[in-house]
């Protein structure tokens, strides 16, 4: 009876996994009670833990190779970029900011104490299992909390090092090793999405089948939106500028970051400029037949092809049959003045980006709009201009979580070079169905308590309240 055999077979492995989840969550449990009576200044340490854990340079340079050999995604020079800059950031961003015990406010006769949010379940993506793993990781600890970590299988390599490494570096300041820890392998989709259900929060970082796991899963979270960076070009813009800045973030890590520049839209008035600045900064300009060859190449029955993702423009160029020079480094969609064709204005997760053109700022914004319905709701834009009206103006009227202002979107939007929180994981909130509407960090591992004492009420008149409104006169 071989169906009831596999039958059994499917049962005993589920409760094995159960089983295997359970023991985790026990492990992260005492591991947060042998730190809770942890003051700031041995939070931080934890935090520099982490941090070290991947950013010594011999475990950098590991994981970096590692990542490359195993997953064959991306660039060796963008994952030590993510790994080494990235975290550094965020380790400064954090560093003395207050998460253990009273914190402050400015509301009168009000205290804030801060609490961990519990044992945190995250999924973490096969673009960035490095830099994601740590970061995670690093505002967990900042917190107080614990966290354990499931990678895709395509990355579970990469990710059980950095574990390992940074489970290495808290035994060396006396902390307890599961702070941080990575579900056994073999890692099935099983497996994670129990992760999600029996952990205290969950996290995810990744794909749109693993983000809607986690928002679905019954826990408390903050998961990512979907990307699709849309840049907008004015008539104004330094044109040489904006060139360089969108083929530096198009072709950072070969398009494997969720805040690279995807989509362009720009005035027609000066779209021919752009396009030749382009081509300058090593873009390649598909004619009409290639850019339609290339934008159902990109994707099958409605998703991407995994073998296109973060692969260089010469290897995507010559899967799909378009020469191109040896100094091609990224591929220019023409998409017109219409998105009708979904595939253009979709996210590649590539060196690639479509271009659209329209005349007035008006326009473009409402061109960018319909790109971000198509997919993208909620999550980033990416503005160059000269006029500053024209920055709030973007803001009113497009319903994105952040804007970022003459500045590369693969970096800017994460945080660098700016006032923005440094992170892995950008929300898109309600727009996005996401909780999270900003970059996630350490604030959203926390939990308070407020206590509130008597205070004087204040009892202001009728006529301070409402004056004119309810006809009140003056004086």
């Amino acid at each position: 009876m071989p169906g009831v055999t596999r039958m059994a077979s499917a049962d005993a492995d589920s409760r094995q996994e159960e089983a295997d989840i359970s023991r985790h969550i026990a492990a992260g449990r005492d591991a947060m009670a042998a730190v809770a009576e942890y003051d700031q200044d041995a939070v931080d340490d934890l935090a520099r833990a982490v941090a070290w854990g991947v950013l010594r340079e011999d475990r950098c340079t590991d994981l970096t190779a590692c990542h490359a050999h195993e997953t064959e995604l991306g660039t060796q020079h963008g994952t030590r970029e993510k790994i080494q800059r990235l975290i550094r950031n965020a380790l400064a961003d954090i560093l003395g900011e207050p998460s253990v015990g009273r914190i402050g406010t400015d509301r009168p006769g009000v205290i804030e104490v801060a609490k961990p949010v519990g044992v945190i379940g995250a999924l973490v993506p096969s673009t960035n299992p490095a830099s994601t793993t740590a970061f995670l990781a690093m505002i967990a600890v900042k917190g107080r909390n614990s966290i354990i970590l499931s990678p895709p299988p395509t990355a579970a390599e990469t990710t059980d090092r950095a574990v390992t490494y940074i489970r290495e570096e808290l035994a060396r300041i006396d902390a307890p090793r599961n702070l941080v820890q990575m579900v056994d392998r073999p890692i099935t989709r099983e497996k994670a999405h129990m992760l999600l259900e029996d952990a205290d929060f969950a996290q995810v970082t990744g794909s749109t089948q693993n983000v809607e796991a986690g928002e679905t899963s019954g826990t408390p979270n903050y998961c990512v939106g979907a990307g699709n960076a849309t840049a907008v070009v004015d008539e104004t813009a330094d044109l040489e500028s904006a060139a360089d800045k969108i083929a530096t973030g198009t072709t950072f890590d070969n398009g494997a970051v969720c805040a690279s520049e995807n989509n362009v839209v720009v005035d027609e008035r000066v779209a021919d400029a752009l396009i030749e600045g382009l081509r300058a900064k090593g873009g390649y300009i598909c004619s009409p037949d290639e850019s339609g060859s290339l934008a159902v190449a990109l994707f099958r029955n409605g998703h991407r092809r995994r073998g296109l993702v973060a692969q260089s423009a010469r290897e995507i160029a010559a899967a799909v049959g378009i020469d191109v020079s040896t100094d091609t480094e990224f591929l220019v969609l023409r998409g017109g003045t219409d998105i009708d064709r979904p595939a253009f204005a979709r996210e590649k997760l590539a060196p690639i980006f479509t271009v659209y053109t329209d005349r007035g700022f008006g326009d473009l914004l409402t061109c960018a709009s319909r790109i971000l319905d198509v997919e993208g709701a909620g999550h980033s834009c990416v503005l160059h201009t000269n006029r500053d009206d024209r920055i709030n103006r973007i803001a009113r009227e497009i319903d994105v979580c952040r804007v970022v202002v003459n500045q590369v979107g693969a970096f800017g939007l994460p945080g660098a070079g700016n006032g923005l929180d440094t992170t892995v994981s950008l929300g898109a909130g309600v727009w996005g169905g996401n909780q999270l509407d900003e970059n996630l960090t350490y604030r959203h591992f926390i939990t308070t308590t407020r206590v509130a004492r008597p205070v004087a009420e204040s009892s202001p008149s009728d006529r301070n309240l409402f004056g004119d409104y309810a006809g009140f006169p003056e004086g």
